[in-house]
């Protein structure tokens, strides 16, 4: 009994030494090679960003495809997506202009791929089609303000109220988020 026992145990040790981490989830830190570079197949213009569809490089330690774009502050902003999936939502951009968005393919390493340029004119930056439907209304020792997000994307609302007290001026900040319902409001009082 005591032998039977000795080599269920033994099987046991075995078997559960082979389910730790396999190569695929494992860093290669002496690995300095890049992927290859990100296939685009097509991308769609979105308020104020664009969705890429592409393919990814045959890689075996690929971990996903990032974005980045810089705006006109010279501020980088970056997105990343899984290898598991062929497209990546890019959003942020300011006006309807022009924007280059750069694509990588990246691996565990931190190693990019060569950028793949992609330049992309967005519809009307959501906050814009927000702002159009603002308006204020007039309370007993307060205001309210309506608004539409028609698109329900993430807005935040920034006030900042300034008043004459007693013959000095004043000044009342007041910051509301998120508002990605459909309509929204906000109350100072």
């Amino acid at each position: 009994m005591k032998n039977k026992l000795i080599i269920v145990t033994a099987i046991f040790t075995l078997l559960f030494s082979r389910c730790g981490k396999g190569d695929r989830f494992e860093t290669s830190d002496g690995d300095s090679t890049p992927p290859g570079k990100v296939t685009l197949r097509q991308y769609k213009p979105l308020f104020g960003g664009a969705r890429f569809f592409y393919t990814v490089p045959k890689d075996e330690d690929l971990l996903g495809v990032e974005a980045v774009y810089t705006n006109k502050n010279k501020q980088s902003f970056t997105f990343m997506s899984s290898y598991f999936v062929d497209s990546l939502d890019v959003y942020g951009f300011g006006s309807m202009d022009e924007y280059t968005v750069q694509l990588y393919a990246v691996d565990r390493s931190g190693n990019k791929s060569d950028p793949l340029d992609v330049k992309v004119t967005p519809l009307e930056p959501a906050y814009t089609r927000v702002a159009k439907t603002l308006q204020a209304k007039a309370g007993f020792s307060s205001f309210f303000l309506d608004w539409q997000n028609e698109l329900k994307q993430n807005i935040n609302v920034y006030v900042e109220y300034e008043f004459n007290q007693g013959g000095g001026h004043e000044s009342l900040p007041a910051y509301f988020h998120p508002t990605c319902l459909q309509t929204g409001g906000l109350s100072i009082t």
